[in-house]
């Protein structure tokens, strides 16, 4: 992979983190996070870590593999799935519960660009 590429990770990874602190911003904005946010936080939390750990893992040696890449977008979907599986554990999903789902998957989209 050229030096664009690994620049185009590294972006991604910077993205990465300013996606939770866009999240708790939104989750603080009515001035609380219930425990069911704070459940879709931490999950979505313990994902991005592990897509940042990719992430760097995969631009160690300057060349991202095609398994890498799958592995990174696979990781990316999962982040969605797992909020999605946390928010819809008691079966009724709140409009703040919405948002940090829907604000999620359009942070996801940007990690993707």
């Amino acid at each position: 992979m050229t030096s664009t590429g690994v620049q185009g990770v590294l972006d991604r990874l910077q993205k990465a983190n300013r996606v939770m602190e866009d999240l708790i911003d939104l989750a603080l904005s009515d001035d609380k996070i219930t425990d069911e946010e704070q459940e879709i936080l931490f999950s979505i939390n313990d994902n991005l870590q592990e897509f940042v750990k990719l992430s760097i893992k995969s631009v160690s040696d300057n060349v991202i593999s095609d398994k890498d890449s799958d592995k990174l977008k696979q990781l990316q979907i999962k982040i969605i799935d797992d909020a999605n599986k946390v928010a819809l554990k008691d079966s009724n999903v709140t409009d703040d519960e919405k948002a940090l789902i829907d604000t999620l998957v359009e942070s996801i989209k940007n990690l993707r660009g």
